[in-house]
């Protein structure tokens, strides 16, 4: 029953933090400027502009335009994109394919070798390995994405021809956007499993199992390792938030034509109906994500089902 009602609590806030993350994107577009007088060419007439706001909606009160939009939603309806001449909503599924393939591919490959590296680094605490797999940890988190993938595009690609520098269609031109965006899995989760593993192996309950006769194998992997995974999820949740947010720069250096590049693209060409759509559909990504690690949380930590019911 308190894991229901943890769930259906969280669901809830789900609903709500959607609701005003549309809300905030809307208004807060509208305080730019005028959409028509920006995608004009400037020797456009005063009627040009006017034709153009009336198309799109924009000369009804923006209490209308609103309700306009937030029923649209309802109805998965973004409006029409205001240089493509289609609908906003299919424009941006169709790039969240790239999107979601590198968030997937850099997890894939991210997670499983940071916890490697990270329950390495604390079962060999002070030995070379735990000072390399810090080390390079820590050289990840100090490293900017986009400079990393102009580093790699200048070795693998420039230089050893090795892989595409850009596109998106091949397995080759995948290579390296993920390897750039796995770095920021693979330093965060490695340190953060690094010191989960180390601060649990001091609690009383790993003590209690080996005064029972457990073995340093079944002590690390059954108590150790799964209770110092327990914050490792809430960290991985939270940076497959930050891979879809964070795709923006990623697909733009190397091309990939995902949801970060069209933002990048409708931004360049002053398309607010399609700027629209692709946050909210970024963000509505993320709080799903969100919502997926707190439901996973809740199930493996008792704890958690409390401070929700609270």
């Amino acid at each position: 029953m308190k894991i229901t009602l943890a769930i259906l609590t969280r669901i809830g806030q789900t609903i709500v933090t959607v609701f005003l993350l549309v809300t905030v994107v809307f208004f807060l577009l509208r305080v730019v400027g005028d959409p028509a007088e920006l995608m004009v060419a400037p020797e456009a007439s005063r009627d040009d502009i006017d034709a153009l706001r009336a198309r799109f909606g924009l000369d009804q009160p923006i209490l209308v335009q609103y309700w306009n939009y937030l029923t649209g939603l309802v109805r998965f309806d973004f409006g029409m994109s205001m240089t493509q001449n289609q609908p906003a909503g299919e424009i941006v599924l169709a790039h969240i394919a790239p999107t979601l393939t590198l968030t997937v591919l850099s997890l894939v490959i991210g997670v499983p070798l940071a916890l490697a590296l990270g329950v390495v680094a604390a079962l060999r605490r002070g030995k070379l390995i735990d000072i390399v797999a810090t080390a390079l940890a820590t050289l990840g988190r100090a490293m900017p994405n986009f400079w990393f993938g102009l580093m790699l595009i200048i070795i693998f690609s420039v230089g050893l021809h090795w892989f595409p520098a850009s596109g998106y269609g091949t397995w080759g031109q995948l290579v390296l956007p993920t390897v750039a965006l796995s770095v920021m899995v693979v330093a965060d989760v490695t340190r953060l499993t690094r010191s989960s593993m180390l601060e649990a192996a001091q609690e009383d309950y790993v003590r209690t199992a080996y005064a029972k006769g457990a073995g340093p194998a079944r002590a690390t992997v059954v108590h150790v390792l799964r209770n110092a995974l327990i914050p490792v999820v809430t960290v991985v949740g939270l940076k497959t938030a930050t891979l879809i947010s964070g795709s923006i720069i990623i697909e733009t250096i190397f091309a990939v034509p995902g949801l970060g590049w069209l933002l990048i693209r409708s931004i360049n060409t002053f398309d607010f109906t399609l700027i629209q759509a692709t946050v909210i559909l970024i963000g509505i990504l993320v709080v799903i994500t969100s919502l997926i690690v707190d439901v996973l949380y809740t199930l493996i930590d008792p704890r958690s089902r409390d401070v929700a019911k609270s």
